[in-house]
């Protein structure tokens, strides 16, 4: 028995995911992310975390969101930040 593939009661992986006969799965639609993490957010700055969350800090880019405990920044945002050439946000 391959364990890659196979199941204990015989049916492939394939057999199990597979719609029923006669009916097609849904698609499956990628929706861009609206809010990005802070390890998205120093990928597109190509630097580290640290230095976004320096940057936020010092009020040198867009806040954050916080959610809970969680830090979130808009991707709208930080993207027309840098379109404009990343202009410091101090008010």
């Amino acid at each position: 028995m391959d364990t890659e593939t196979e199941a204990i009661d015989g049916t492939t992986v394939e057999e199990k995911t597979a719609p029923p006969p006669g009916k097609t799965a849904p698609a499956r639609t990628t929706r861009p992310s609206v809010f990005l993490t802070v390890h998205d957010v120093a990928a597109m700055l190509k630097c580290a975390t640290r230095t976004v969350y320096r940057l936020a800090d010092t009020g040198r880019m867009p806040p954050p969101c916080r959610l809970g405990k969680l830090v979130r920044w808009k991707t709208e945002a930080i993207n027309s930040w840098i379109e404009q050439g990343c202009p410091s946000c101090r008010r």
